[in-house]
């Protein structure tokens, strides 16, 4: 089963992972940069840059970022890819109650380290799934 109708789908879909991970940070040109690796990353393309960059320095609100997220099996796959992120990049422990924040929003009831343990357990994988 395809986890994105239509390329805009998974478009918001990326928007909306990108916009939740540097939701806390203040945005810089770097930030900028590394909108077009994670388009090319997904197989998006370059016009959807434009878009997300502008968002990115609004800064929306929590119930905005998350409002694309469609199916259940966006939102777990979309809580799954935080939890790598922040794992991978020593923010974990920093980023749990953000984290547990979004689940409560999804209404994802599994708890955050279970979360952790599967996506651990698969990390390999996830980044062949987007």
């Amino acid at each position: 089963m395809e986890l994105f109708k239509d390329m805009e789908e998974k478009a918001a879909y990326v928007e909306s992972l990108i916009l939740a991970v540097t939701a806390d940070e203040k945005i810089t040109e770097q930030h900028r940069q590394y909108v077009p690796a994670i388009l090319e990353r997904y197989g998006l393309p370059g016009e959807y840059f434009d878009r997300i960059w502008k968002n990115m320095k609004r800064k929306p609100p929590l119930s905005e970022i998350l409002q694309p997220l469609r199916t259940n099996e966006q939102k777990v796959f979309f809580i799954q890819e935080l939890v790598a992120y922040t794992y991978l990049s020593g923010n974990y422990r920093q980023a749990k109650p953000r984290l547990a924040q979004i689940c409560k929003a999804l209404h994802i009831s599994t708890k955050l380290e279970d979360i952790k343990k599967i996506v651990l357990a698969n990390l390999p994988q996830i980044d062949q799934q987007a």
